[in-house]
Formats: C-alpha cells, sequence, structure tokens
C-alpha cells in the first residue's frame, strides 16, 4: 500500500515521460538514445519522488487554497521536463522542441482527464480500480494519438510545422489545460458534480482539437507542397522552351558565320588567312563535337543543354564527376538537382564583367558512404540567407529562389541534407546523400 501510494504520487510525471517518448519515437534521435532516455527518466523519476512526498509538497497538494497554484506548478514542470527531454534526446531547434513540448503535453492531458471522468462515471474504489483505470487511460488513448495524429504530422523524422502552429497550440494549451482545470478544481467541483464532469469532457475535446488542427495544417502544408511543385515544373518547362528558342538562334547565328568563313575561304587569299579561317570554323564546330561523359546520361544532357549558351557568354567549365555513383538516384529527381544549381551558378557568373572568371567547377564523388555533389563558381555583391538558403535578388520571388529548395526537399527524401556557403565572393554548394547498401 505504501509503494502504491508512493508511485502513485509521480504518475501524472510518469504519464509526462510516456507522451515524450510517444512524440519523440518516429522522430530523428541522437546518437545513444535508450542509454540517455534511461538516465534521464531515472533522474527525473527520482526527483519526483522526492518532491511529491516532501512536507511543502503535500502541504500544497492537499490545500484547496492552493489548488491554482498546484496546477500551474504542475505545467510549468510539465514543460520544463518535457522541453529538456527533446533538447538533451532529439537533434531539434529550440522552436522544435516548443512544438514537441506542445504535442506531449497535449496527449498528457487527455489521458489525464479521461482518467479523472472515468473515475467520476466507473464504480468501485480501491488501489487494483485505479491502477486498471489508469493503465487503460494510457494505453488506450496514447496509441489512438500515435497512429491519428503523432505518425501523419511526422515525415522523414521530423514534425512539419509553422510559427502560427507553434504559438496557437502552445497557448491553447496552457489556457485550456491549466486554466480550466484550475477552475474545476478550485471551485472544489470534484466526483460526479455535472460541471467537473462537463470540464472533462470539454478539455478532453479542445485538446483533441488541437491534435486534429495539426493534422488538418500537415495535410494542408503537404498539398501546398504538391501545388508549389507542379507550379515550379510548370516554370520550369516554360524556362526549357524558351532557352531551346535562344539556343536554337545561338544555333543560326554560329551557321551563319559558318556560311561567311566558308565562302570568304573559296575566294582567292593567302595560305594565313585560309589557315586562320579554318581554325575559326574548327573552334566553331567544337561545341558540336564536344564529348562530355561523366558516366551518368542525366548529367550529361544537363551540361550539354546549356553548352552552347556557356561558349556565348565565355563561361568555363571544371567537372570531375563519378557519374556511376549517381545511379541509385531516379532520373528526374537528378535532373532537378543538376538543373536548378547549374542555372544557379550560370545565373551568378554572367554578372562577372571579368569572363577569367565565369568558372563553373562541378564534382561528383563519394566519401565515408556519403555521395557528394559539389557545385562552386564565383559571384559578385552579398547575399542574405533565410533557413539557410540565399535570398534571391531577383524581383519576381514567384519561382527564383525555390530551385535551392527543390533541391533540398530532394535530398531530404534521399536521407541527406543541402549545405551552402558564400564567402570570398566564392559561392559554394553540396548535397550530401547517403548511398543505400547494396
Amino acid at each position: 500500500m505504501a509503494l502504491f501510494d508512493l508511485l502513485w504520487s509521480s504518475r501524472f510525471v510518469t504519464e509526462m515521460l510516456l507522451a515524450c517518448f510517444l512524440v519523440a519515437l518516429p522522430h530523428k534521435k541522437r546518437e545513444g538514445f535508450g542509454l540517455r532516455a534511461a538516465l534521464f527518466c531515472l533522474a527525473a523519476e527520482g526527483v519526483s519522488l522526492l518532491a511529491m512526498n516532501s512536507g511543502g509538497a503535500q502541504a500544497i497538494w492537499t490545500d484547496p487554497v492552493y489548488t491554482t497554484l498546484s496546477c500551474l506548478i504542475y505545467m510549468g514542470v510539465f514543460f520544463i521536463l518535457a522541453l529538456a527531454f527533446f533538447r538533451l534526446l532529439c537533434p531539434v531547434t529550440v522552436r522544435e522542441a516548443l512544438y514537441c513540448t506542445a504535442l506531449s503535453m497535449t496527449v498528457q492531458h487527455i489521458s489525464s482527464a479521461l482518467l479523472l471522468l472515468l473515475a467520476a462515471l466507473i464504480p468501485g474504489e480501491g488501489d487494483l480500480m485505479d491502477a486498471t483505470l489508469w493503465l487503460v487511460t494510457i494505453v488506450v488513448p496514447y496509441v489512438a494519438v500515435y497512429f491519428w495524429c503523432i505518425l501523419p504530422i511526422c515525415e522523414k523524422g521530423a514534425y512539419q510545422f509553422n510559427v502560427l502552429n507553434l504559438t496557437s497550440v502552445t497557448l491553447l494549451i496552457f489556457f485550456v489545460s491549466a486554466f480550466i482545470s484550475s477552475f474545476a478544481k478550485g471551485q472544489d467541483l470534484t466526483g460526479r458534480e455535472p460541471l467537473f464532469l462537463i470540464c472533462q469532457v470539454y478539455e478532453i475535446l479542445c485538446c483533441c482539437f488541437l491534435l486534429w488542427l495539426q493534422v488538418s495544417q500537415k495535410e494542408a502544408i503537404s498539398l501546398q507542397h504538391e501545388l508549389d511543385i507542379q507550379d515550379y515544373l510548370r516554370h520550369l518547362r516554360h524556362e526549357q522552351s524558351q532557352q531551346a528558342h535562344r539556343e536554337m538562334e545561338l544555333t543560326n547565328h554560329l551557321m551563319h558565320e559558318l556560311k561567311h568563313q566558308v565562302a570568304d575561304m573559296l575566294k582567292e587569299q593567302s595560305e594565313d588567312d585560309r589557315d586562320r579561317l579554318l581554325d575559326e570554323i574548327a573552334d566553331n564546330l567544337t561545341v558540336y563535337d564536344e564529348n562530355i561523359d561523366t558516366r551518368n546520361e542525366t548529367l550529361n544532357t544537363v551540361i550539354q543543354e546549356r553548352s552552347l549558351f556557356c561558349r556565348a557568354n565565355h563561361i568555363s567549365w571544371m567537372c570531375v564527376a563519378d557519374g556511376a555513383s549517381l545511379d541509385f538516384i531516379q532520373t528526374g529527381d537528378l535532373y532537378l538537382i543538376f538543373r536548378n544549381a547549374l542555372d544557379n551558378a550560370i545565373d551568378a557568373v554572367c554578372q562577372l564583367p571579368d569572363p577569367q572568371r565565369r568558372v563553373i567547377d562541378v564534382k561528383v564523388y563519394t566519401r565515408n558512404a556519403l555521395l557528394m555533389i559539389q557545385i562552386e563558381n564565383r559571384f559578385q555583391g552579398r547575399l542574405q540567407f533565410e533557413n539557410g538558403l540565399p535570398v534571391t535578388t531577383k524581383g519576381d520571388r514567384s519561382y527564383y529562389g525555390y530551385g535551392l529548395k527543390t533541391i533540398r526537399s530532394i535530398a531530404e527524401r534521399y536521407g541527406g541534407c543541402v549545405t551552402v556557403r558564400a564567402k570570398n565572393e566564392l559561392f559554394s554548394l553540396q548535397v550530401m546523400i547517403p548511398v543505400p547498401k547494396p
């Protein structure tokens, strides 16, 4: 009996820790998560048992005068406990930790309110009854919330949220959970009083609404992302048609020059002039005779597509690529990565007044089971960054700047990441993707 009472006094902390585990389960975790989590939970439960059974704590928990204070203390402890859990055990930012904390507090409060509701409605007393109801109100809502809410909103080991989500959830959790609970308990509404039961049902419905809001907003984010992708692809196809038109004009211009050069050769000229014309013709024709072979047809295609434009604008390539290492990436994804990356590089070097600096360096290699795609180019001016990516300096931001977001999205889909650096007028884009095991 004494042991049960001791453990029972710490049940709310146990519920909170279980809710944190539930939220962290599909999320990316730090190395050694199991050991870290075990030590964290032991420390939290130990401190909770000591604090909850101290004389001062018992005076606060049992005195109705301090009901509101006790509820606020609980909420504050839960908040700090969950925030520390996610910061120590998962690779999350402060904002992500706050969001996970809010989700955990929502799940815990559903369980806690459901326990009070069932205990008031179901007849029976005793430790066995209390333990049974507690287990039921832990297992059933936690499992239901995990499959209904947690799994759908956690994608690729991270939760999809925005500032509005985070702010609304956090505020509503505090207002609904803390103040409604303190009101119900502060008014001595216990047992089977109708207002007490209504408060519990209202709290459960509010928390379920918050979780539903996360699911619906995640679906909205996913749908908007798909629409953005489709819109961007339409824009990309339009750009491709314009590029094809420009390349046709360049080809016509080149053919026009060749026609005049051949006509000049037919005239009586000195041997030196004929040699010079032959050299010019050979130089103009090398663009069609370049044998670009990176051992990957997609990369060959992207480079060949831009070769005429680069030649006309005095842009040089330095390409060292192990194309065979790209084979595990789908053709469409690979095309978007290189097309967007090289177009950004070409746009940047075209702004350089010195043709000698218009060089694009492309490297593709593997290192430590990681595929490394690195594209470097010179640029002029200053770049501003937002969320790790440079903000476009072009007037129309509808599409410009979306290319790097597309590259990052593709890399994350394969479990990789993108890093961008801009220092000393050298821009470097690096895509790192784990190579799947055979």
